[in-house]
């Protein structure tokens, strides 16, 4: 038995004796639906950042998605002082360090 256990962006691979390479973790950020369906249960809220470019100002690039009131991209991370700082405003944690556990049966 693989015990494998991440939080934030850290990501792990494995590969089958085949060679087929296994994603054996997931990423803690905006775009996994997952914890962004997660986070709006709970009533938190994320938003897209918008930078104007000074060569063209008219021209604006969007940033990643982050959470609100935090701005921070990831959803899980160990130490964030962000993170801890605004907790009191919500039920529960937007931003939370438990990790994703996946038990994977190894032959």
């Amino acid at each position: 038995m693989l015990y494998v256990a991440n939080v934030g962006t850290s990501m792990a691979f494995g590969s089958h004796r085949d060679g087929r390479l296994v994603r054996l973790a997931n990423l803690h950020d905006c775009n996994n639906l997952a914890e962004y369906a997660r986070i709006a249960a709970i009533g938190g809220r994320m938003y897209r950042t918008k930078i104007t470019l000074k060569s063209s100002p008219h021209t604006f690039v969007e940033g990643p998605l982050r959470i609100h009131p935090h701005g921070l991209t990831v959803t899980r991370t160990m130490g964030s002082y962000e993170a801890k700082s605004y907790n009191q405003t919500h039920q529960q944690n937007l931003v939370i360090s438990s990790p994703e556990i996946k038990y994977i049966r190894t032959e």
